[in-house]
């Protein structure tokens, strides 16, 4: 029999690939923002991992973007750092294994030729990364067997483009002749698909717990990935180097927090990486579309309808055998990864 693992988060871009991964080796069970509210101390969670009893619970829930951070900090530290530390307490007394998904955004700029490993002090300059290192702490202290992932700038399919990379990709698909993208931001780019299969390698090798910083291989400045992803999604459309200033911001941005790990290898370079995610996407530009749904669904798919929840399309529907739960979005304006 499978072990049991909760996956908070599922319905996100990362949550989306990690379900893919862990499938195959753990009986996977995933909530998200319809089964609880990370923002609130719901108990309806406590009592779900109480009747689940997992063996890993995976948190890829987050409220993201830098300026919604910076316009509700408090909904920020709740979900960002006091929902983690619930899942760290939770661990800690029942002896489970906790992966915690944490951020690029815990360090400041590094310097031309610097990366940040493990061992690098955090010196967060926004409050989503400094949301981001207080769930990093609260998860070290109190959850003996977990995993802390710190993770780069994403791209990876997604059911709503909400994020720069996924953003960027349906305006070149859409065919919009001119982009502005900045080439002083940069980062090391990773796919969601890599990074997911690497986590469940992780723990089913049982490596060492602790902390650890997963990246595809290579850093980029964010033009020269938007102009990458342009050849590879076969569309004329320019590319305009811009400033990162050129875009007004509540938020102090990240320029350059380049990751890099002293414990593990990285992933494929992010070229390779990026040009699967882009064949991915032209490949499902190119499908027919797909059939609407019959009136009589089955019931709990049916009961989803009816309460509104989203709906995916076949291929995500498959996912159910994995024991997922409903499909609804991910955080509302802060998204699972």
């Amino acid at each position: 029999m499978k072990p049991k693992l909760l996956l908070l988060g599922h319905t996100g871009k990362l949550g989306q690939a990690l379900n893919e991964a862990f499938c195959k080796s753990y009986a996977v069970t995933g909530l998200n923002r319809g089964d609880f509210d990370a923002s609130a101390g719901d108990d309806r969670l406590i009592r779900r991992l109480d009747e689940l009893k997992p063996a890993v619970i995976v948190n890829a829930v987050v409220f993201t973007g830098l300026d919604a951070c910076e316009r509700e900090p408090a909904r920020a530290l709740a979900v960002n750092t006091l929902f983690p530390k619930t899942l760290a307490g939770y661990a800690g007394r029942t002896g489970c294994v906790l992966v915690h998904i944490s951020s690029e955004a815990v360090f400041p700029d590094a310097a031309a030729g610097q990366t940040f490993v493990e061992s690098s002090a955090p010196r967060p300059i926004n409050i989503y990364g400094f949301t981001k290192f207080g769930a990093d702490c609260f998860v070290s202290s109190e959850a003996p067997c977990h995993y802390i992932v710190r993770l780069p700038m994403l791209f990876g399919e997604t059911v709503q483009p909400t994020q720069f990379v996924e953003k960027m990709a349906a305006r070149i698909l859409a065919g919009e002749p001119e982009l502005k993208v900045a080439t002083d931001c940069w980062t090391t780019p990773s796919y969601t698909r890599d990074l997911a299969a690497a986590v469940c390698a992780m723990l089913v090798s049982k490596k060492p717990f602790g902390l650890y910083h997963l990246t595809n291989a290579g850093e980029v400045s964010l033009y020269d990935l938007i102009s990458e992803l342009v050849k590879i999604l076969q569309r004329d459309v320019r590319v305009l180097p811009v400033a990162h200033a050129a875009f007004t911001s509540l938020a102090v941005k990240n320029l350059r927090p380049i990751l890099a790990s002293e414990k593990i290898p990285p992933l494929r370079p992010w070229p390779e990486a990026l040009r699967a995610y882009g064949e991915s996407l032209l490949k499902a530009s190119a499908a027919p579309e797909v059939q609407p749904l019959p009136a009589r669904l089955p019931t709990s798919l049916d009961e989803d309808l009816r309460a509104g929840n989203a709906v995916h399309p076949p291929a995500t529907l498959a996912r159910s055998d994995c024991g997922l739960g409903s499909a609804a979005g991910g955080l509302k304006k802060g998204r699972s990864p």
